[in-house]
């Protein structure tokens, strides 16, 4: 959470990755490490609590139940269970990746520049894949206007604070 807090332009995040239920911690049960994920996830700055758990396929199906009830108290719905008898490392970058994915915001700050106030009618928002020429999301009045097919973007309030993506550009950019 100080991480978190000196850092407020960065999404922040737990994972915990287990190849166990818990025996050595002070949390012992499903109910002990949710509520840790819980009070993480109920602070301010709120940090998530992402799961990952490698297992042999006949010991995951008792795992999961302990470890989805972390995940979910963290805000995260469900834990990653990996293979044990499988390439954990590539399945483990695979959740890391995901999780990353996840966790990309569609809030930004409005950008002040050195020179005073930004001109707000002046703002645009472009994004850029790798090997595709950059595109720009056209803007909206408010997330009302915002086009299944089109996208957009919105600022949050009036004087801005941040611009907000429509769900389906922060999808396309996810």
């Amino acid at each position: 959470r100080a991480w978190a807090a000196a850092n407020p332009a960065h999404a922040v995040v737990a994972v915990l990755v287990t190849d166990g239920v818990p025996t050595g911690c002070a949390a012992q049960d499903a109910e002990g490490l949710a509520a840790i994920a819980r009070a993480g996830k109920q602070a301010t700055p709120s940090v998530g609590t992402y799961v990952v758990g490698v297992f042999s396929p006949s010991e995951a199906a008792g795992a999961r139940p302990v470890l989805d009830a972390v995940a979910a108290a963290g805000g995260t719905t469900r834990a990653f269970i990996l293979d044990a008898g499988a390439d954990v490392a590539a399945q483990l970058v695979t959740a890391l990746n995901a999780i990353r994915l996840a966790e990309t915001p569609c809030t930004y700050a409005v950008p002040v520049p050195a020179s005073g106030e930004p001109d707000y009618e002046k703002v645009n928002v472009r994004t850029r894949v790798e090997g595709e020429a950059p595109r720009t999301i056209p803007f909206v009045a408010s997330s009302a206007g915002c086009d299944p097919a089109l996208g957009g973007w919105f600022y949050d309030a009036s004087p801005p604070t941040s611009i907000a993506l429509c769900p389906e550009s922060c999808a396309t950019l996810k």
